[in-house]
């Protein structure tokens, strides 16, 4: 299943870079480290934990058609007993993945259907906050 992904993955990448395309591929790797001392214990420490959470998209747009897909590993460092022999991708998601219609019928009207960030307003109650 990796070699296959793999596969994809430079077949894409071979493709842009022979041609000019409406590909675009962007990525994100974010570490964060949170000391947490939430116990009501004085006698216990506090509790580090080192977090990262990765991203990669690709997506494609042209006047009427807009797609975009977004792939996002997220650990916490030290859960994982074996990285060589634990193929089993746990916290290996589809984050968002979605295509955009412009100009429906040749009316001003979109639509936009799958799994993507909402975003309203402030953010206070619905938001896309990282």
């Amino acid at each position: 299943m990796k070699f296959k992904f793999t596969v994809v993955i430079i077949s894409i990448i071979g493709m842009m870079i022979a041609e000019e395309n409406p590909f675009t591929f962007s990525g994100q790797v974010r570490q964060r480290f949170e000391k947490v001392d939430k116990d009501f214990d004085y006698l216990t420490g506090f509790n580090n934990i080192n977090y990262l959470r990765s991203r990669f998209a690709v997506s494609y747009s042209s006047s009427d058609v807009a797609t975009f897909i977004q792939l996002q590993d997220s650990r916490i460092f030290g859960e994982e007993t074996n990285t060589l022999t634990d193929g089993t991708a746990d916290v290996f998601d589809v984050h968002q993945a979605y295509f955009k219609i412009n100009n429906i019928f040749n009316l001003p009207v979109s639509a936009k259907v799958g799994r993507f960030e909402a975003v309203y307003g402030a953010q206070r109650l619905i938001g896309a906050v990282g």
